[in-house]
This record gives structure tokens, sequence and C-alpha cells, in this order.
């Protein structure tokens, strides 16, 4: 006779049952909880390791003579994430003394450029972006004339779930963590 199953019991039943209780589990709904532990929790586990938490130690880099638009770029950053998070970002220009991890770098800045340099090395299309996140620091940048701009509302939609829908209506969601997945 078969005994009806737990709800936590998939365990004991895949690894020291018979075919004939592995059977009844399934057909009781513990597949999709097998389902669930075996596969989706490992995963879960991995994309949590590999993510970025924007803490009040991250701050927004531009270049040394930032452009208009990498300097509107980086603006709208600060106030988005301002906004969703309740934290200041502060915006600093690149300097040889400036720390090397938690940068939110906006155009073509030298820690852009490193990583332009081995992923995209021909010369951005017009319009084309570049959004990276390496474990420590998320780069925004792409075609000089509004590639750094456009990088900057691509990962605020994507990343972020920021919607403008017209001039006066957006959604612009509340974070006490903004997490995001690393590459």
């Amino acid at each position: 006779m078969i005994t009806p199953i737990r709800n936590f019991d998939w365990f004991r039943v895949f690894c020291f049952g018979d075919l004939a209780e592995q059977a009844c589990f399934l057909q009781k709904g513990g597949f999709m909880r097998c389902v669930f532990s075996f596969f989706l929790l490992p995963v879960m586990a991995f994309l949590c390791s590999c993510s970025l938490l924007l803490g009040a130690d991250w701050q927004i880099i531009l270049p040394a003579h930032p452009s208009v638009t990498e300097n509107t770029a980086a603006q709208e950053l600060q106030t988005h994430l301002q906004q969703m998070t309740g934290k200041e970002f502060p915006i600093t220009l690149e300097s040889a003394d400036m720390p090397t991890d938690h940068l939110l770098s906006v155009g073509n800045t030298l820690i852009a450029q490193s990583y332009i340099d081995k992923e995209h090395p021909e010369p951005f299309k017009f319009d084309e972006i570049f959004v990276r996140a390496d474990g420590t620091n998320l780069i925004l940048t792409g075609h000089e004339r509004r590639g750094a701009l456009y990088a900057v509302y691509t990962f605020l939609e994507d990343n972020c779930g920021c919607r403008w829908y017209t001039e006066e209506a957006s959604r612009i969601p509340k974070y006490d963590d903004l997490v995001f997945p690393a590459d």
C-alpha cells in the first residue's frame, strides 16, 4: 500500500523510494516541487551570487571632459536612481585617484574603454549602446553622439523597471535595495 506523501517528502521519495511511490508522488503535484527544488533553486542561487547591489558607496563616473550628452545621461541616471532608492549617487569626473569598484561609468571613461577594447573592438554604429556589469562596476556607454544617454535609458527600463508613457505619465518603481544581474 502506498502511503500519502507529505509536502516536503520529495527527497526521501526520490532517493530512497520505489518506483510506485515515486509515481504516486508525481501524480499528487509533487512534480513542480521537485522541478523547483532540483533545477530552479540552484539557478536562483547562482543568479543571486552574480548580481550587483547598488548602495550608498556607489558613484557615477564621467570622463574627465564629458560631452553634453554624457552630462545629461549621468544626471538622468542620478535622478532616477535617487527616486527609486532614496539614496544619493554622487557624480564625479574620472581621475587617477578614484576607486576601482562600485562605479556607474557613464560615457567614454577609461573604465569603459578597457571593456570596449576587449568586447567591442570596432567603432560603435550610430545610436549603438554598450551596457555591461562585471560584478563590481556598471558600464553605460555607446556611440559618441547619443549612446551614453540611450544606454542609461535602456538600463533604467530593462533592469530597473522604469517606464515613460508620456511627458507627464511615467512609472518609477521604489526599491529598498536595487539589485541587478552581472554579465
